[in-house]
């Protein structure tokens, strides 16, 4: 069975994972919170360098605002795009709680999406996006 390292979004801390058996959701060794359940998570500031360094999958940040419109329009497609691309971690961290996140990495609107491998800015997108517009961003930030 594969073994992979995932990042719990609770605490932060690396757990390694034996596969995704029948039906069972792994929990985190530290916290107990559930690990790899499907769709999009959302991240506090504390666990975010983790999933930014600890996590070997490319990340997917959506920083958003619950009272932004265009933020509200985009969430059905980042949950499409977290279910239907699990060679990504898919996230979203809503600014009115992490300031000092959206202040580091200069999100000045909502929704701004940030693609990072390997800990670096690849792409930014600020503005809402279709699935479609979303998909095609995706493959060219991924063949950077």
């Amino acid at each position: 069975m594969e073994t992979k390292v995932v990042v719990c979004p609770g605490c932060g801390k690396r757990n390694r994972v034996a596969g995704e058996g029948e039906g069972r959701v792994p929990v985190c060794g530290f916290c107990k919170t559930p690990l790899l359940k499907p769709g999009l998570t959302e991240l506090n500031g504390s666990v975010f360098e983790g999933f930014l360094l600890g996590d070997p999958k490319p990340l997917v940040v959506d920083f958003y605002a619950p009272w932004c419109a265009p933020c509200r329009a985009m969430a059905p497609v980042m949950e499409a795009l977290a279910a239907g691309h699990p060679e990504l971690r898919v996230v979203k961290v809503n600014i009115d709680q992490e300031m000092g996140l959206a202040e580091r990495f200069g999100v000045a609107s909502v929704p701004t999406i940030l693609f990072f491998r390997g800990g670096n800015v690849e792409g930014r997108q600020t503005g809402a996006l279709s699935q479609q517009a979303l998909e095609r961003l995706l493959q060219e930030w991924g063949k950077k």
